[in-house]
């Protein structure tokens, strides 16, 4: 764990020292992405009652059994946790909620696949910002899946499909019934082999207006390895670090970028 923690230290230095702005951008559609999207962060009406239930999440006292499934946890390694303790160290921050919307929405995302669902949050995101999409959601723990269909019942979303189990075993069904996968959040297990597994699984059901979102790409030697072995993938064109997590695309492009940016 302290390996990780001091892995996540170096990647924060290294992302400091070489992110750039809009103004260091010279591909059009990169540059265009970063300021339109990527750093066009307006609050909406839409992400009011999600928030709200966020902060319910964060004031719950209940108790609920956490699954070991996937990489350890730095935050504790107790078997029962708090749902505030839970909602608190494992959930994506508000901002980065709605950077998540923006990007479903700036490609009109119809078939969205989110692996590691937590309590639901993200997932309201996605659903929010394509009512007209489906939305299919992946978690291996099954009290945290409980909480999950809680938060998803207090909207009024009716496109959200969540899969219980383990993420090995339910992705290649739920990939078999999507026609296609034009958005996806990898969020899930934090680990080398698991990451890239998902991402080449994912990988095969894209198309060129696609977007892959791959969560803590710092978060431990082992998640920056599968970051840079992404990066690398014949269908990848373009990747942009914005150090809490990598947007991976699959446009044509003349040439194939890498960007580490601000966010």
């Amino acid at each position: 764990m302290f390996s990780d923690n001091l892995s996540s230290v170096r990647g924060y230095l290294h992302h400091w020292l070489h992110a750039l702005n809009e103004h260091s951008l010279h591909a059009p559609f990169a540059y265009d992405l970063y300021r339109d999207v990527i750093k066009n962060d307006q609050l909406l009406p839409a992400f009011q009652p999600i928030e709200a239930a966020r902060y319910r999440l964060l004031r719950c006292s209940d108790q609920v059994p956490v699954s070991n499934l996937g990489a350890p946890s730095r935050v504790s390694t107790q078997a029962v946790r708090r749902v505030s303790s839970v909602a608190r160290h494992g959930l994506s921050s508000a901002k980065f909620g709605r950077l998540l919307y923006r990007l479903a929405a700036y490609n009109s995302s119809d078939h969205l696949l989110e692996l590691g669902t937590s309590l639901g949050i993200s997932t309201r995101y996605l659903a929010a910002a394509r009512p007209s999409g489906a939305v299919y959601t992946l978690e291996g723990g099954e009290a945290i899946a409980d909480r999950a269909e809680v938060v998803f019942s207090e909207s009024d979303h009716h496109n959200i499909h969540l899969v219980r189990g383990d993420i090995d075993q339910t992705l290649p069904n739920v990939l078999q019934q999507m026609p296609r996968v034009d958005f996806a959040y990898l969020d899930a297990n934090h680990r080398y082999a698991p990451t890239v597994a998902y991402f080449e699984q994912v990988a095969a059901k894209i198309n060129e207006q696609s977007i892959v979102v791959i969560d803590d790409i710092y978060w431990s030697g082992e998640m920056r390895r599968a970051w840079r072995h992404i990066q690398r993938h014949p269908a990848v064109t373009l990747t942009i670090d914005l150090f809490d997590a990598g947007l991976v695309f699959f446009t044509p492009l003349k040439v194939r970028q890498d960007y580490v940016l601000m966010f």
